[in-house]
């Protein structure tokens, strides 16, 4: 049987190896679980960073095209404005050119 050691006592060369071996263990149970959280939440699994970084660009994209909408509206609004005023313009030189009903 064996006997256990006081807490105290260095650890020998085996304990060390087994403790060591008990860390690399538990690093690759975490890593194998983080991963299969990752699937199983859709994300996917670290393999997908090529398939995130292209989600990225287009998400980027698309924030960039949002961003713009305002500018172009406003510039559609100043457009339609200006060609409001010349047929305004054009339709009041042709209102005074015109005769003057009998009256």
């Amino acid at each position: 049987m064996h006997r256990s050691r006081p807490i105290s006592q260095p650890l020998t060369p085996r304990t060390a190896r087994l403790a060591t071996q008990v860390r690399h263990l538990e690093q690759r149970l975490s890593q194998a679980l983080g991963e299969q959280v990752w699937r199983e939440v859709g994300i996917g699994g670290p393999d997908d960073s090529e398939q995130l970084k292209a989600r990225i660009a287009t998400l980027e994209q698309q924030a960039i095209d949002l961003e713009l909408q305002p500018q172009v509206r406003d510039d559609d609004l100043a457009a339609t404005r200006a060609a409001n005023r010349e047929l305004m313009a054009q339709l009041n030189r042709h209102v005074d050119r015109s005769p003057n009903p009998p009256g």
